[in-house]
């Protein structure tokens, strides 16, 4: 008994060579965009998160100036020539101040100073571009508005300029 082996009886089994091009290119492109939209959503976090820190670390320094200008017995941020600092005396006849000054790596922060030693409250990492502080005197109270800007050099803008942030709090005296 003879066996023929013929063509139309033979079975094919496994993928043509476009087959598994095909499903490579389309497996390739899928990857692709899901890691694409991974690294999106990342920066995007990132970048949240960065501005995040940023806008508490410029609300913490207006919170202790806050709490110390609040409570003063006089503040005398009213001399033109010294807009950049803000020379208070607190309840116990103490004398300080908050000034812009310079880190060591050439970053500005906020310093305050008292007779009993000085400290930065901002962070060496942010840079404070301005500070100012205005004041308003009537013969019932003492108003004083310090505005300042924080930037974080290392945050990307959407220009790829660093992040600013404006800060501002007006401050009414209680003594």
């Amino acid at each position: 008994m003879k066996i023929s082996t013929s063509p139309a009886h033979s079975s094919k089994t496994g993928f043509t060579l476009i087959e598994v091009l095909v499903i490579s290119g389309l497996t390739v492109i899928i990857m692709l965009s899901t890691v694409s939209l991974f690294m999106t959503f990342l920066i995007s976090q990132a970048r949240i998160t960065q501005k995040q820190q940023l806008k508490n670390a410029g609300n913490s320094a207006l919170k202790q100036m806050t709490q110390v200008l609040r409570e003063a017995k006089s503040i005398n941020p009213c001399n033109p020539a010294s807009s950049n600092s803000i020379m208070f005396t607190d309840i116990n006849n103490r004398t300080g101040s908050y000034q812009r000054s310079i880190f060591d790596n050439g970053n500005y922060g906020i310093n305050y100073s008292t007779q009993d030693g000085s400290n930065f409250i901002t962070s060496q990492d942010m840079n404070i571009i301005s500070f100012t502080s205005n004041c308003y005197t009537s013969q019932e109270s003492q108003l004083v508005k310090i505005t300042f800007v924080l930037q974080n050099p290392r945050i990307q803008g959407p220009s790829n300029e660093p992040l600013n942030q404006e800060f501002g709090v007006n401050i009414q005296l209680r003594n």
